[in-house]
């Protein structure tokens, strides 16, 4: 976290210190995208596949996910996932059973899984972010702190959001 001579703040979430740290990304000239990591997990994950599924879909936003049980999906930010790899809704930490039950997936209709899936799990945000780097600026112009509670939900419905299935090792220790 930096104070600079525009903000005297600290951050105050995830978009917000991706936002007051946007002049370094937008001012590298070749830079189309940008890939934004959490802090509190461990996982392991091949970046060139999200970039390339990212790309390939001809996506905006991509977020990583993982599956989680139902049980666990309090914790996270779960999404519902189109057969394409859409998204084309987001809920931030719910609580409510029914719209637990909303959110489910069908799973066998999702591509690109090398393995299958638990089909009672939901697809939760790992918090691993690919945007294009114009859709970047344009979702960060507002003052909201968080991606998960305000600007992947908010960008559902104007831009080209995809969610691509990590399968691999992940654990939050947030």
């Amino acid at each position: 976290a930096e104070q600079t001579l525009e903000s005297k703040n600290w951050y105050q979430g995830t978009a917000d210190a991706v936002r007051q740290n946007l002049r370094h990304i937008v001012s590298r000239g070749g830079v189309d995208r940008a890939l934004i990591l959490s802090g509190d997990q461990l996982y392991r994950m091949n970046y060139r596949a999200l970039l390339e599924q990212h790309v390939s879909t001809g996506a905006e936003v991509t977020v990583a996910t993982t599956p989680v049980r139902p049980e666990a999906a309090r914790g996270f930010g779960i999404m519902q996932v189109a057969g394409d790899g859409r998204v084309t809704r987001f809920v931030e930490k719910p609580t409510d059973p029914g719209a637990l039950a909303s959110l489910r997936v069908d799973w066998s209709t999702v591509q690109g899984l090398d393995e299958p899936v638990d089909p009672e799990s939901l697809p939760a945000s790992m918090g691993i972010y690919v945007f294009n780097r114009a859709v970047l600026a344009d979702a960060l112009s507002g003052n909201e702190a968080d991606f998960g509670k305000h600007v992947i939900p908010r960008l559902i419905d104007t831009r080209r959001v995809f969610a691509f299935q990590h399968q691999g090792y992940w654990e939050d220790i947030g």
